[in-house]
């Protein structure tokens, strides 16, 4: 009897542990058992999950504000969103481009003042100095096109391939990481210390292009943060104000910003490092489109349903256009849209499209298979990495 008993609870612990792996037994009360069983074994003071299951959906809040404070999160708590904020700056441009106010295709310098300076890419051809022409006339008419065979060991003067205009970045290519741009505008621990206008045209003006826009994908805060200007240069008033008229509030989104307004000041978590220590909060100035936005488990998870289920044309045009593989992020099977990558796990059935994001003091993580109709966000006012725990949540939600 006893030996039955064993076997019967076996096979049932068994049935219980695939359907948690596979995802058969989505419930409420699993993805809670995860979450506390997360903030316990981490350094996670506070953690915040939005899911959303075909129509299906749920907000769960662990622990506290600040450690040891006994001040409790909800869905109202803010966190900053870090790189996941990329995804509502390339929601405003394919918004943006829905309403007809330019094409993805055009470059950003059309729509700058004259004097903002962006680069171009200019075709150029290497030689080392004893194969250089020494009749080059004002057209360059015996200027070599291309070298293909040179020593990069010894001296080389670089020259423009005449006739070649230089290559302009557009917002596809800033939007899909393209742009050639730096991955930082200063160092990256600068990256949250309200850095201005004048550090991106500073930055800009002295910057040069060592691959032509759209051939090579290379993540930058400096892309997106271009593009999250030329936006809200494109809405004659500033990114901020273009997201908020054009996304946020039209999708019930009222406490997602840059800036603290007094609701979200109230409820602004604190933000704690890997090792557990209270850190400064997060203020990027110029970088705000690429890192700087803040937002709750409520708000995120409207953002969520939106994307899985948009709540009208307008945002299924939208949606398609970011979520739209782009280009192949050079991993494996691993591509990317609009500010998203798009991957194929072997844990997971399908395509995830993904974005994470962190600052000194939060982690963020917003993934959807949208085959399968289903997504979640993790929020964490730590540090420390949450990757384990999107990756036992998507499963379980599959």
């Amino acid at each position: 009897m006893a030996n039955s008993i064993k076997i019967s609870f076996t096979f049932f612990f068994a049935l219980w542990v695939n359907g948690l792996l596979m995802g058969q037994n989505w419930s409420p009360e699993l993805v809670r058992k995860a979450g506390e069983d997360y903030i316990q074994s981490k350094k996670h003071p506070g953690l915040v999950i939005s899911v959303w299951v075909k129509g299906e959906e749920k907000v769960f809040a662990f622990g506290e504000s600040e450690r040891g404070s006994g001040e409790m999160t909800d869905g109202e708590s803010v966190f900053e969103l870090g790189g996941l904020s990329q995804v509502f700056t390339t929601t405003l441009m394919a918004k943006m481009t829905y309403d007809g106010l330019f094409s993805p295709e055009r470059a950003l310098i059309e729509y700058l003042p004259g004097d903002f300076p962006v680069p171009g890419y200019q075709q150029t051809v290497c030689l080392p100095p004893a194969e250089i022409p020494e009749n080059i006339d004002d057209n360059g008419a015996n200027m070599p096109k291309r070298a293909d065979d040179y020593n990069p060991t010894n001296p080389v003067f670089c020259y423009p391939v005449y006739g070649s205009p230089p290559g302009q970045i557009t917002f596809c290519q800033t939007a899909s990481h393209t742009s050639g741009l730096p991955a930082h505008l200063k160092k990256p621990k600068q990256s949250c210390e309200n850095l201005t206008e004048d550090d991106l045209r500073d930055l800009l003006t002295h910057y040069f292009l060592e691959n032509a826009p759209g051939m090579v994908y290379q993540p930058s805060e400096v892309g997106v943060a271009l593009m999250g200007f030329t936006l809200g240069n494109i809405d004659q008033s500033d990114f901020e104000s273009a997201l908020t008229s054009r996304v946020t509030e039209p999708l019930g989104l009222n406490q997602t910003r840059i800036s603290a307004g007094p609701g979200l000041q109230t409820n602004l978590m604190q933000g704690h490092s890997k090792s557990g220590k209270t850190v400064p909060h997060c203020e990027p100035g110029i970088l705000g489109p690429a890192l700087g936005l803040r937002s709750t488990g409520n708000d995120m998870l409207a953002f969520l349903e939106a994307n899985l289920a948009p709540p009208a044309p307008v945002w299924v045009r939208v949606f398609q256009e970011v979520h739209q593989s782009r280009i192949s992020l050079g991993k494996g099977t691993d591509e990317g849209g609009y500010g998203w990558k798009i991957s194929r796990l072997p844990e997971i059935k399908g395509q995830i499209t993904w974005q994470e994001g962190s600052t000194p003091g939060f982690r963020s993580y917003m993934g959807m298979n949208l085959e399968q109709n289903y997504g979640l966000v993790i929020l964490s006012n730590s540090a420390d990495p949450i990757d384990e725990l999107a990756l036992q949540l998507m499963q379980l939600l599959q």
